[in-house]
């Protein structure tokens, strides 16, 4: 972890081992979408349904929570069994 660079958040510079970037927090509905193997059509209408918890919108700009998304797999994948 990085606490002495500035504009520092504790806790928030998590690194990817193989790229030695920080890990991404959200996705883009386009890397969601190629995550999830479906359309952007498809994720788009998953984002806009009103029971959807996974998608934050900023401004036009729609990102999905990877934490949520997880979440939200889980609970589909459950709820098929």
């Amino acid at each position: 972890m990085f606490v002495n660079e500035p504009n520092c958040i504790r806790g928030t510079n998590r690194l990817n081992e193989d790229q030695k970037q920080p890990a991404k927090l959200t996705y883009t509905v386009d890397e969601a979408a190629e995550i999830l193997g479906l359309s952007r059509p498809v994720m788009y209408s998953l984002c806009h349904s009103p029971d959807c918890k996974f998608s934050i919108r900023i401004g036009k700009r729609i990102l999905i929570s990877k934490v949520a998304l997880e979440a939200w797999l889980s609970e589909q994948a459950a709820a098929q069994m």
